[in-house]
């Protein structure tokens, strides 16, 4: 960094400062540079100096629209189980895969929904009132010892409430 201007070095060291604090990170490489590779070896590495490498990484792959259509094609289909690793292969010019990487975003941010089941006694109402409140009932079936309750949450949820009544 000690041949870089000074602005610049300042300018980056403002950026490192953002990625303390961020929830996410996006890690965008131009997957059509032939050395694409080494360059997620350094970003890698100055992460880890820098003592963000426990964050969230989405790896995005750009510029897939420079690839030969068999090898776009083929990483576009990649797509479907590199979600899961946080992976994804997009042209931001065309807009490929740009959906994908949002719902990506999106998922990682707020968790991955899921249903739970929770038996509250009828005379609990303000559980159930706090569940409608935060708007997570998807249906109430009336069983002999209480409201069972089919929920959709997150893990923003706050489930240590409402941990005694999971079925």
């Amino acid at each position: 960094m000690k041949k870089l201007p000074h602005d610049l070095i300042k300018a980056f060291k403002t950026t490192l400062k953002e990625v303390e604090t961020a929830d996410v990170l996006l890690h965008v490489v131009d997957v059509s540079n032939h050395n694409y590779e080494a360059q997620i070896d350094v970003v890698n590495q100055v992460l880890a100096d820098i003592g963000v490498g426990h964050k969230i990484v989405i790896m995005v792959y750009n510029k897939i629209d420079k690839l030969p259509e068999n090898q776009r094609e083929e990483l576009i289909a990649k797509n479907q189980s590199a979600v899961e690793e946080h992976s994804l292969y997009i042209s931001a010019k065309e807009g490929l895969q740009i959906d994908l990487l949002l719902e990506v975003i999106q998922k990682v941010l707020r968790g991955e929904k899921r249903q739970i089941k929770l038996l509250i006694p009828y005379d609990d109402n303000k559980a159930l009132a706090a569940l409608h409140e935060k708007k997570v009932v998807l249906g109430i079936e009336y069983e002999g010892d209480g409201n069972l309750v089919t929920i959709e949450i997150t893990d923003e949820f706050p489930i240590h409430l409402f941990e005694k009544y999971v079925v």
